[in-house]
Order: structure tokens, then C-alpha cells, then sequence
């Protein structure tokens, strides 16, 4: 990267750790191929990380978060910015 400050290497030094912490955290599916990491964009789990069975064909149904659901105040917050967000992506339309 050049051009870029020690303190954005810094940044990216943590995410490609915690990136690191994610992938051991993932788990085989029933066919004993490794999970794939998903982010949910639901209202009712924003942002919140799951594993699932990455075969698309026949999908043998291995599913579990990784992520603890977020307190209802906090959750309520991230639900009230992703609805500011849509509408002001309609507004921009």
C-alpha cells in the first residue's frame, strides 16, 4: 500500500487479524467442507456474522451465529441508521 500512513497499515494489520480469528473460528458442515462466513443485513440481525453450509446444491443445513445478538437498545439504533440510510438512498434515486 503505498502511500498510506502507519497509522492506516496499523487498521489493517487488525482486520486482517481478526479476519484471521474469524476464518478459525468456522467450523466443517455436514459434508465436511468448511463453512462460509455471511453477514447478516436484516432488521432483525444487523451486521451480525453466521456460518453456513457453503454447498448451494443441496445444502445439508449447518447454520450457527458467531456473533451474540446485540442488547435491544443497540440493535434498535442500527435498525433506526439502516432505515435512514434506505431512505436517503431513495432520495439520491
Amino acid at each position: 500500500m503505498e502511500g498510506s500512513s502507519a497509522g492506516s497499515g496499523n487498521s489493517g494489520l487488525s482486520r486482517n487479524s481478526s479476519a484471521r480469528c474469524i476464518e478459525f473460528l468456522l467450523k466443517d458442515c455436514y459434508h465436511g467442507v468448511r463453512a462460509r462466513l455471511i453477514t447478516s443485513n436484516t432488521e432483525r440481525n444487523p451486521f451480525r456474522r453466521f456460518q453456513k453450509c457453503p454447498v448451494t446444491k443441496n445444502d445439508c443445513g449447518f447454520y450457527e451465529w458467531i456473533d451474540d445478538e446485540l442488547p435491544q437498545f443497540q440493535n434498535e439504533c442500527v435498525r433506526n441508521m439502516m432505515r435512514t440510510n434506505r431512505n436517503l438512498d431513495e432520495q439520491l434515486k
